[in-house]
């Protein structure tokens, strides 16, 4: 082999070792934002890395750089589905109704909360937004602390059913092309 050969090949090994790193710090930050347990977090490798011939790895270390990109990708894809988003690159309409179904279970909420929960589903389908907005409004409330409808004392659901009726008259207000 001849000096630049040898330099390009160790600069590719640089560049895959530096990429290995990153997907490495990705997968551990994924898993410790997703609050997975070491046990948790090593089942869950092992089932995404289980082939008719082998039993997974119960380590991210022990993967090879094409399966740790595809095992990144499907941990994000799991983190993207617990917090209520769509994963990257998937086409998310603006506008419109939220699905009903998203809210079928206000019916089984406690009866005290029903009519603030159904006031935060008009305000919602008001300015076109789903659930997931309105739970992303109440973490801004409560200063970035995860905050599911269903967990919300009463005055949270006032609060944060006053904040979208905000939202809803101001946006209902504002015309499209006015200079405001």
């Amino acid at each position: 082999m001849t000096a630049p050969q040898t330099s390009r090949q160790g600069a590719i090994k640089a560049a895959q070792a530096n990429e290995r790193a990153r997907l490495l710090a990705r997968l551990h930050v994924i898993a410790a934002k997703a609050k997975l347990d070491t046990d948790a977090y090593r089942d869950i490798l092992q089932e995404y890395t289980r082939s008719d011939q082998s039993t997974g790895v119960r380590s991210a270390v022990d993967l090879d750089l094409k399966t740790l990109r595809v095992v990144v990708a499907k941990f994000a894809a799991l983190e993207a589905r617990q917090a209520g988003k769509k994963p990257r690159g998937v086409h998310r309409p603006s506008g419109g109704s939220p699905d009903p179904k998203e809210w079928a279970w206000i019916n089984a909420a406690p009866e005290d909360k029903r009519p603030l929960l159904r006031k935060i589903y008009a305000c919602c389908s008001a300015i076109g937004v789903g659930q997931s907005y309105a739970e992303g409004v109440a973490r801004r409330q409560s200063g970035g602390e995860e905050k599911r409808l269903q967990w919300l004392t009463y005055a949270e659901l006032h609060k944060l059913a006053a904040a979208l009726n905000r939202t809803s008259t101001y946006r209902k207000t504002r015309t499209p092309g006015s200079s405001q």
